[in-house]
């Protein structure tokens, strides 16, 4: 499979970003570019309960938490969230 099918929504930009970073084999160039969305995508996996493993993407609610973690970051220097699980 091609990064284009794994990860169809990054645009070509993201995709040659994405496919730079994966020749050097180096993670930690994922972290200074402060790209986390695409650090995970590439980086991260998940197992699905329907469809196995999987690439970690960010859903909506994930993107405005890490948002709201990145301005405490810069506002305060330190984070300090707790987020409770529910149930399911």
């Amino acid at each position: 499979m091609s990064l284009a099918e794994d990860f169809p929504h990054l645009s070509d930009s993201e995709l040659t970003e994405l496919r730079l970073l994966l020749e050097d084999k180096d993670i930690e160039k994922f972290l200074v570019t402060g790209d986390f969305e695409l650090y995970a995508q590439a980086a991260l996996k998940i197992r699905t309960k329907a469809d196995g493993v999987k690439p970690f993407i960010l859903n909506d609610a994930q993107k405005l938490l890490h948002a709201e973690i990145e301005r405490m970051q810069e506002e305060t220097g330190w984070v300090r969230i707790i987020i409770v699980k529910g149930r399911q």
